[in-house]
């Protein structure tokens, strides 16, 4: 986080020989449907006040979501606490990462202080917040937290619609300076979960000149919580206000299974539309 150093194989061999041997610090591989999607760590192992940093990373964009988040952060007070006998983890955030402290906060971690202009990263200054969970504390909230904790392997299970080889006469669609204009319609939640309706809207979107369409193929527990939280409710003066993300969410997603039925359909029809989600 607070700096960028310019990463080479060589570096990397010689930074992982050192970790292993070093027995102030512990890495583990994040993995998420037995794909490598990151990184998570503490340090401070041999600090004899029983004090803890720790850290993490995904980096496969992919993997990446609150609830994944937040099962990653309790699993590991668990681990400190339960299993290693710690008495405090510690983070620090850049403070403009606003919603990091918050999914912190949902953990039950604290703020501790805030450093301004503590960091200064490619000439820029950066304020730090630095947090705070205590074993006395966890033990206090644990049983209250809804989100499943994982073993330290991080082992998560996720459910995904994905395009396979093969599947689409088009995917190898150039796109350049000098290619013409490729047009992606977005379906968003208009299909209503009704899946005729979503087969229409593709065909509407193949007849305007669209040459892709893209839906969403989330579902509401891998972008967000089921939890009334202040942080999880919608008052920004919408006509979704006074309900959660979660139940929003609820009636905007495209179910898995309509997914890969519009895609059979639109193969079948010969509509001849691109189809993908992100």
């Amino acid at each position: 986080m607070n700096t960028d150093p310019k990463l080479t194989l060589e570096g990397q061999k010689k930074w992982f020989a050192k970790v292993q041997q070093d027995p102030d610090v512990s890495y583990w591989i994040i993995e998420i449907d037995g794909t490598a999607a990151g990184v998570i760590n503490y340090t401070g192992l041999t600090n004899p006040t029983g004090d803890l940093g720790w850290a993490y990373y995904v980096g496969e964009k992919k993997l990446r979501s609150i609830q994944t988040a937040l099962a990653l952060e309790m699993s590991m007070y668990d681990h400190a606490f339960l299993d290693l006998g710690k008495n405090a983890v510690y983070s620090d955030v850049f403070t403009l990462n606003q919603g990091v402290i918050q999914l912190h906060k949902i953990c039950g971690c604290e703020v501790v202080e805030e450093k301004k202009a503590h960091v200064v990263k490619n000439g820029a200054a950066y304020d730090v917040t630095y947090m705070r969970m205590t074993a006395e504390h966890w033990k206090e909230i644990r049983d209250s937290k809804k989100i499943r904790t994982y073993c330290i392997s991080f082992s998560i299970r996720r459910h995904y619609y994905e395009q396979r080889e093969g599947h689409d006469e088009q995917r190898n669609h150039k796109i350049s300076e000098d290619s013409p204009t490729f047009v992606i319609a977005e379906m968003s939640a208009n299909h209503l979960m009704d899946f005729d309706r979503a087969v229409a809207i593709m065909q509407a979107a193949k007849d305007a000149g669209a040459d892709a369409i893209k839906i969403q193929t989330y579902t509401p527990d891998t972008i967000t919580l089921d939890c009334d939280d202040p942080c999880f409710q919608i008052t920004q003066g919408t006509i979704w206000d006074g309900t959660t993300l979660h139940k929003l969410y609820e009636t905007a997603y495209t179910p898995l299974g309509v997914a890969a039925k519009a895609e059979k359909d639109r193969r079948g029809d010969g509509t001849g539309i691109l189809f993908f989600s992100l």
